[in-house]
Order: C-alpha cells, then structure tokens, then sequence
C-alpha cells in the first residue's frame, strides 16, 4: 500500500483495520486498545485503504472481465438445470439497490427519494448464479428509477459484444422495471388479467430472481456497517466506496466458501486468485 499523510501503514493491519470497521457499526474509539492507534490514525487507515482497493480492484466490479460467452453459457446451463426459462437463454439478474445514508448537508434533494423516504445512493448490479456480483454500476441518486440506471449503464450493448451471432441470444431476468429493455426477461403486469400459465410464470421468475436480492442481502449481512446510515455521512467519509468494498469483499468471501446462491444453483465460483487476476509471478 502506498505511504501518505506521513506514517507508514502495514498492508495486513489496514485490512484488519478495514475488516473490523466494516464488520459492526460500532465507533473507532473500541479500535483503540485492539490496534494500539489514535482514533484520528485509524480513520485515515481506513478510508486510505478503501480508496485504495477500489482504485486496484475496482474495474472488477464494473464488468469482470471473465465475462465472455462461454463463462455465460455456462451460467445459463445452471439456470436451465435448476429449472430455468425453457423460452428464453438467460445467464443473470440484474437489480438496483438502494443504499440509505445520512442526511447530507449539500445536494439533498438529489440524494432524497420519495418511495422510501430517506436519503442515499443507489448501484445496479448483475448477480450470476454462481453467486458473485459480476457487474456494478453506480453510485447514482437516491432519486433515479432502475430504467435509468440501466440505460446508463449500457449493459445490453455490452452483452451484445460478447454473444455469438443473431441466434444466440442470451439474457438477463429482471422484475417489471426493465421491461422497456429487450434482453430482460420480466414479468407479465395486470395481476387480474393473467392467465394461469402466466401466473406460474410469473412466480416461478421471482423464485429465481430473487437471488440478487439474496446477494445484497448477504453484503448487509457480512458488513454491518453498510447499513448504518447514521455513521453514512456523505461529504465526510468514503460513503459509496465503502459499498463497493463491501461487495468486492463478499465477492472473496464467495470464491473461497460459496454461499447460498452458489448452492441453489450448482455451480462453483471461480478462485479468489482467478476472480482477482492474481497471476503467478517469478521469484
């Protein structure tokens, strides 16, 4: 890790230090006594090394680059084992999810959102069946919608990069907010007016779907910290950094012990040194 603000920081205790500050949402101040350090020593520490993790291994989240066509074949063979869309080749789930802060001091009507009626940041993420979020794009406004957010972030022209030719199509299940986007597999809307294959449909997709509420679910689980939002202050710490470490994090955790995801589906993730593109170096 590099050395700033004049004290030389060791690469195993900054991650402990990162570690035990996002695990539970208690104050530096109970940090002292384990690491011997000021309070103003560990703050550095830690919003240091989250910058510096996600300048390092931040490109993974944005889109890993071992997502080509034959990596996404095989997750849509899980998702058809598992007793997938027979219609239609999907490899993925895509959501938002958002992310409740404190209230700022500048900006807060864009932070604001009226649905939930508190203030934050929102990401959109691709969760694969093997339980690793393979795609992460934000952070945006607590007020924007998930159409935007998938326009924003291009994800159906990068899956049109990969694919094989007009006959392989392959695609991502969705709730209803992507139905305006053409490799999303959604839901039938008009409860009353739903046959009952489209009914079965419809809950068949949730059952699966729900996996990328299981993946944000696990990252709130692991890192406490996450969701408290009264310690969130954006302006005054790494707010949306630290998430993205969170998920970068929990994606580790998945390459060395899985989770229920993984399980659900049958299929292995890749190893932290794959997933990280740590390559053997000559001594």
């Amino acid at each position: 890790m590099p050395r700033r603000n004049r004290y030389r920081k060791d690469s195993v205790r900054s991650l402990c230090v990162t570690l035990m500050r996002l695990a539970y949402p208690g104050r530096l101040l109970q940090l002292q006594d384990l690491f011997g350090l000021d309070e103003t020593t560990l703050s550095r520490i830690y919003n240091d090394t989250v910058d510096w993790l996600v300048a390092r291994f931040g490109y993974l989240l944005y889109w890993h680059p071992m997502l080509n066509f034959e990596r996404l074949d095989d997750y849509s063979e899980a998702i058809n084992a598992f007793g997938g869309i027979t219609q239609n080749k999907c490899w993925g789930f895509v959501d938002g999810t958002f992310r409740a802060t404190c209230r700022p001091l500048v900006g807060q009507r864009d932070y604001y959102t009226g649905h939930k009626k508190l203030h934050g940041f929102k990401y959109q993420a691709i969760v694969a069946p093997d339980g690793l979020c393979v795609a992460l794009w934000g952070p945006f406004e607590g007020k924007r919608n998930d159409v935007y957010m998938g326009r924003r972030s291009e994800f159906e022209a990068r899956i049109r990069d990969i694919r094989h030719g007009p006959q392989r199509v392959i695609r991502l299940v969705g709730d209803s907010a992507y139905q305006s986007f053409r490799l999303c597999v959604v839901p039938f809307i008009g409860r009353r007016t739903l046959s009952i294959s489209q009914t079965q449909f419809n809950k068949h997709l949730s059952s699966i779907r729900i996996s990328v509420e299981d993946f944000f679910g696990l990252v709130m689980e692991q890192w406490k910290y996450l969701g408290y939002r009264t310690g969130l202050r954006v302006g005054q710490s790494p707010v949306a950094s630290s998430f993205e470490v969170g998920v970068l994090l929990s994606n580790c955790y998945t390459c060395i012990y899985g989770n229920t995801i993984s399980s659900r589906f049958g299929i292995d993730a890749p190893t932290i040194e794959e997933y990280l593109e740590i390559r053997n170096r000559p001594n």
